[in-house]
């Protein structure tokens, strides 16, 4: 791949998947710093890889993988528990010299209890609600069969369930 090709094929990546991957990398960690040092991790990754990409996935799914595997490195090293903050309501939109929005505090149960699952639930979670995959989508992004995507939804939405309070 020439330079000049693999230099204007990332920064249509950056263009086209950033926030993306910042959302993916938040949403996993739960920490907007480390979802902006996780995302800059992802994309000098893919930069560094690019030459080596073969096409055999969609170029989002190629990157989602990397992202989420430096998202995954990034959790085992921290360890699973973390407490919602008050910046983190601030992160959401709200500003503390005014009174919250009616749903914030269901934002902010939903992130706490998606922050609480096991990785391999909040990353399906994320890919079928915020990202809006289609089951085949999902089993190329995380490089599984379409059965177990299936099946690791239905186990991911009922630990959610429980994470929430509510029966399964």
């Amino acid at each position: 791949m020439a330079n000049v090709d693999k230099e204007s094929l990332f920064e249509e990546l950056v263009e086209d998947y950033m926030e993306r991957i910042y959302n993916l990398c938040y949403y996993m960690t739960g920490e907007p710093e480390a979802a902006r040092d996780l995302t800059q991790e992802a994309f000098l990754r893919a930069y560094k890889a690019l030459e080596g990409f073969r096409g055999e996935s969609s170029h989002y799914t190629w990157l989602y993988k990397i992202a989420l595997n430096r998202c995954r490195t990034y959790l085992k090293k921290r360890g699973k528990e973390r407490n919602v903050s008050l910046d983190e309501l601030a992160d959401a939109g709200w500003d503390p010299s005014e009174d919250p929005p009616d749903n914030m505090l269901e934002i902010m149960a939903v992130r706490k209890a998606l922050a609480s699952l096991e990785p391999e639930h909040r990353e399906i979670l994320l890919l079928f609600y915020f990202e809006e995959l289609r089951y085949e989508e999902i089993a190329e992004a995380l490089d599984i069969p379409m059965g177990t995507v299936k099946s690791r939804l239905a186990r991911a939405k009922s630990a959610l369930k429980e994470a929430m309070g509510n029966e399964p």
